[in-house]
């Protein structure tokens, strides 16, 4: 039933349209069209994807020393967890934060959900924030390194995650003028802040922990995909 009551708020991002009638049958098609908004912002998302992502490539490749070859299952298990923990966590901290505080640190303008602190957009930015994690142990691996203590890891990802906000945020902002999350304290410029490091370490932890416990199991191409589809499951409802 709670499925049911959040279909209005889904639907509101769509609009369908009934089509020529199905030839022999009666019937009509239904066509669903999406809106000029939606499909403008995934445009520009995916053009800042294309020249962050690669720029994430190589200086991870640079870090390591060699050009990284990345595990295609490992690879995917990381984007596909990152996505689902990050997601959850994303929405639920933002607003615990609000609720304990009493004032908002961020909001999404680009097609938000879950009150704002979250946006459909997810589906596609939180995977590739799984691909640097994976690209990142990757590289610390070619020089020796590796960090097992899930507090550290997740100490880490409350420096990472703030500059990869700049970097994503931050391109976005100088090549369309607008913000896909925005950040009321000032303290840098909008696109990230300070305030959200703890933020991010408490969900770094999080998901180390998650990870490192899919990681050990057996493998199987469904994990991943299984995973994806939940959060995208949780995306949807927002």
């Amino acid at each position: 039933m709670r499925a049911l009551a959040l279909l209005p708020t889904i639907a509101a991002h769509f609009r369908a349209q009934t089509v020529g009638a199905v030839p022999g049958s009666g019937r009509r098609r239904l066509r669903v069209v999406f809106p000029a908004s939606m499909i403008s912002a995934l445009a520009k998302v995916l053009a800042v994807t294309a020249i962050a992502v690669p720029v994430l490539y190589l200086l991870h490749s640079m870090l390591a020393g060699r050009l990284i070859r990345p595990d295609p299952y490992l690879l995917l298990l990381h984007m596909s967890t990152a996505f689902l923990v990050m997601s959850i966590l994303e929405a639920g901290l933002g607003f615990l934060h609000t609720e304990l505080l009493g004032w908002r640190l961020w909001e999404y303008r680009l097609l938000p959900n879950h009150r704002g602190y979250g946006t459909y957009l997810g589906l596609i930015t939180w995977p590739w924030y799984g691909f640097h994690l994976y690209l990142f142990e990757q590289a610390l691996a070619g020089r020796g390194l590796r960090i097992e203590n899930v507090c550290w890891r997740g100490s880490l990802t409350g420096v990472d995650g703030p500059l990869l906000e700049i970097l994503g945020n931050g391109l976005f902002l100088l090549m369309f003028g607008q913000y896909v999350f925005y950040y009321f304290p000032g303290d840098l410029g909008h696109v990230t802040s300070t305030a959200v490091m703890p933020h991010y370490a408490l969900a770094g932890v999080v998901l180390a922990v998650v990870l490192r416990a899919l990681v050990r199991a057996e493998r199987s191409w469904l994990l991943p995909l299984a995973i994806y589809f939940i959060g995208a499951c949780f995306v949807a409802v927002g």
